[in-house]
């Protein structure tokens, strides 16, 4: 399921840049603030790592990485079922009639505000199967009722003003 979606960015943005601007280091902060939560986002190595976000371990310049750290890099690497390009990808399957988006232009027509409806849609088809990340984690998603109630009331997707008409 997907908690958070920001964009669209335009222009050539560094991952680490949009992170950033997306505001997800801070709500994550929040959400483990309020709810007594620990946990970290794992990244690949074009991100810096912060106090909730862990970029995969790199060695320094001449010097191998350490064994662990090797190990780490490894066994997190295979958990990128649950990654975020993963969730475009079954928002892109599970709802084949956006297929236009690959041939769209953002910043032309509603396709943010379309492509936000799908990520709602694909949350509910979440709450009805199981998928990917449900199972290898053996969690339960909310139900419906639940998750309309709770996390759109609390979470509302934001949309820039600028996509509002």
């Amino acid at each position: 399921m997907c908690g958070h979606i920001y964009g669209p960015c335009c222009g050539k943005l560094h991952d680490n840049s949009i992170l950033n601007e997306s505001r997800v280091p801070s709500i994550l902060n929040i959400i483990q603030q309020d709810n007594n939560v620990r946990f970290k986002v794992y990244t690949d190595r074009g991100y810096v790592s912060t106090t909730n976000i862990v970029a995969a371990y790199k060695a320094n310049r001449g010097m191998d990485l350490h064994q662990i750290f090797h190990l780490e890099n490894k066994c997190m690497s295979r958990l990128r079922l649950c990654g975020t390009e993963h969730i475009f990808g079954n928002v892109t399957n599970i709802w084949n009639a956006n297929c236009f988006v690959r041939k769209q232009k953002i910043s032309l027509g509603k396709l943010f505000k379309e492509y936000i409806v799908m990520m709602l849609l694909h949350n509910a088809y979440c709450c009805l199967y199981y998928n990917d990340v449900t199972q290898y984690f053996q969690c339960i998603p909310p139900t419906l009722e639940h998750y309309f109630k709770t996390h759109l009331q609390n979470y509302p997707p934001p949309i820039d003003p600028m996509y509002n008409d």
